[in-house]
């Protein structure tokens, strides 16, 4: 098992939340459960490679990208910042909404922390008013965004959570879904995190009824990331699995397999990025090296170490065929993606890390 899975995360997370496109998790996870293969890519690796962050993540755009570059040229950004911030209380959605892009857009590529400090109370103040208000789904949208500070974080954990409950727009849900996994990454305790890790379990196995969406593919997506990324939290870093990590595994492990069959690509990739992560993480089939095997004697009065899944054969039958997949009814670019991220994630999973 790879003892770098939790540092992989952080460090993919840090780049995706300092950049504008709004990390989903399912990106950061991908690089931890499903190792590449050795050989050269194939077209359809390329397509995952290439292809996989824009299909996952509705966010980043051609656009956005090259705004980004003029305003790292910006020399008064500092004033923009100071000007954005008194715009968020102005009356008019329009001009929040603007004064959120902008400072979204300026501290991607800015150190503002000197700027920031003094009035830190007031804009965390005013991004919960601007997620309370629910008058404009791009405003509350923009404002979950921008809140994953560490310090914010037990300010705002209720309020997201409530959102992701009773938001009517789904977009709102998913991306307060992100942002509140994120920080808890960050900031959250061993104990907030099992807290969180349960709350999108939750989400999972109830098919996202458990948060008034069920079926819906975005909701169900962000749920399987945070989760994925939650999970590399608690025991991704460890030489040893706690057997705390193995209940976990057998509690989850029929809803993400039933998330395999989802009509939505999107949730299929994250199940299965999640499974290969578990498998890894926890060496499940892996087979031991004999000249490890005194190692594996010294450990043996514990409760940690390698284990068996039961159901390997149908698991392994259903990842061969989506890594496999030809179906006409699904787009070329989708069928490409597919097959070349559950090509990796069978590996992960026959292979046992």
């Amino acid at each position: 098992m790879s003892q770098n899975l939790r540092k992989k995360a952080a460090a993919r997370a840090s780049r995706r939340a300092s950049s504008n496109s709004g990390p989903p998790l399912a990106s950061i996870l991908a690089a931890n459960g499903t190792p590449l293969s050795s050989r050269q890519n194939t077209d359809e690796e390329d397509a995952w490679s290439e292809t996989s962050a824009d299909t996952l993540d509705s966010w980043a755009s051609a656009g956005s990208r090259a705004e980004d570059k003029v305003l790292e040229e910006v020399d008064n950004w500092e004033d923009e910042v100071l000007q954005s911030i008194d715009n968020l209380e102005e009356k008019r959605t329009s001009t929040r909404e603007n004064a959120l892009t902008i400072l979204i857009r300026l501290l991607s590529h800015k150190y503002a922390a000197d700027i920031l400090y003094s009035r830190r109370d007031t804009l965390l103040d005013m991004l919960n008013r601007s997620i309370k208000k629910n008058k404009s789904h791009k405003e509350s949208r923009l404002a979950a965004k921008g809140e994953d500070q560490e310090t914010m974080y037990h300010d705002v954990l209720s309020l997201l959570k409530y959102t992701i409950i009773n938001t009517s727009s789904m977009e709102v849900r998913s991306m307060c879904i992100k942002t509140l996994a994120l920080a808890c990454f960050i900031a959250g305790s061993q104990a907030e995190v099992f807290e969180l890790l349960n709350f999108f379990a939750e989400i999972i196995i109830t098919n996202g009824k458990s948060v008034n969406a069920t079926n819906d593919g975005a909701t169900l997506t962000s749920a399987l990331n945070a989760y994925g990324l939650l999970y590399a939290r608690l025991w991704g870093d460890s030489k040893k699995v706690a057997g705390m990590a193995r209940e976990e595994f057998e509690r989850v492990i029929p809803a993400h397999t039933k998330q395999l069959e989802s009509s939505i690509m999107e949730v299929r990739v994250a199940s299965g990025v999640n499974i290969a992560l578990m498998f890894e993480t926890l060496g499940i089939g892996k087979r031991i090296d004999p000249s490890e095997e005194w190692v594996q004697d010294q450990e043996a009065e514990s409760d940690e170490g390698y284990f068996d899944y039961n159901d390997m054969d149908r698991l392994t039958q259903l990842l061969s065929t989506l890594a496999t997949d030809s179906n006409r009814h699904r787009g070329k670019v989708e069928r490409k993606v597919q097959r070349s991220a559950f090509r990796d994630i069978l590996k992960t999973v026959e292979v046992g890390g």
